[in-house]
């Protein structure tokens, strides 16, 4: 049985792009009693205007938001949490320029800030320039040695440059900080099929579906053996997938090539009904 196998590579670092990491703990203190503050403040000053401007801000009200902090770097240039704001709102707006000098001045305003420097990694990766986004988290890493995500977001980074001893040496630091996990086994069973060693992974997945037996890894095992024409051992992996999970569509999916390679159309079709019914199934 001859199958295509698509194995993602975990590439999950562009969902994060400005997003709730802007709530700091801080600012959602003071907007969370952002009525008492606006009646302490005088107005006229820059904390009158940078509360009104979180106030605006976390609203939805950006416009109102940009003018509020334009008038706090007015009278403080240096304004970190303002600069701050006005990247993530330049970035919102597409103006990714923009986004760049502000968050460059936050993060000069305050080296010390560890989420400044974390977005402007975000923005080179927004930008396409990935070896600069390695750059900074590489002298991320240097500072925050025991942030793990740090390791994930950089490994993926190697991955999706196709660095892939440096990302074998990455994961090796993540298992000796937390122990192998489904994750690292699932990015070492990645990493080595991007190399073209899918018989050698085999094992090493097969060991992972013992260990950890999610929907996920049993579906890519299940995959393998579809690969390699073995479609009783495929059927197994995702008849236990779908027992984990019902409604896991991948191996739904699989059920059904299975049964339309052994020419069961009947149950074929049944599969393909549930697959199909999926909202995050786009028809050909």
């Amino acid at each position: 049985m001859k199958k295509i196998i698509f194995v993602p590579y975990i590439l999950h670092y562009m969902k994060r792009f400005f997003s709730i990491i802007a709530l700091l703990i801080t600012s959602f203190a003071l907007y969370s009693c952002g009525v008492t503050f606006k009646a302490n403040k005088q107005e006229g000053t820059q904390e009158f205007y940078y509360m009104e401007g979180l106030r605006g801000y976390f609203q939805g009200d950006y416009a109102y938001a940009e003018d509020c902090f334009k008038l706090v770097l007015k009278q403080n240039p240096q304004h970190d949490a303002a600069l701050y704001y006005m990247a993530n709102i330049h970035f919102g707006n597409g103006n990714k320029e923009e986004a760049f000098r502000y968050m460059s001045a936050a993060a000069l305003a305050d080296t010390s800030n560890y989420w400044y420097q974390l977005q402007i990694a975000h923005l080179y990766m927004a930008d396409q320039q990935p070896q600069l986004a390695i750059e900074v988290y590489e002298n991320l890493l240097s500072r925050y040695p025991k942030k793990s995500d740090l390791y994930y977001d950089l490994a993926n980074l190697y991955l999706n440059q196709r660095d892939l001893e440096k990302a074998l040496t990455l994961l090796d630091e993540i298992e000796k900080i937390a122990g192998v996990s489904e994750a690292t086994g699932f990015y070492r069973f990645n990493i080595m099929m991007m190399q073209g060693k899918s018989e050698e992974a085999k094992p090493l997945l097969i060991e992972l579906a013992q260990t950890y037996p999610s929907p996920r890894i049993l579906t890519f095992l299940g995959d393998l053996y579809a690969e390699s024409e073995n479609d009783s051992l495929a059927l197994a992996c995702y008849n236990e997938a779908v027992a984990e999970d019902p409604a896991y569509i991948p191996a739904i999916f699989g059920q059904a090539e299975v049964y339309r390679i052994r020419q069961q159309y009947d149950t074929y079709f049944e599969k393909m009904s549930l697959f199909m019914e999926d909202a995050f199934v786009t028809p050909p």
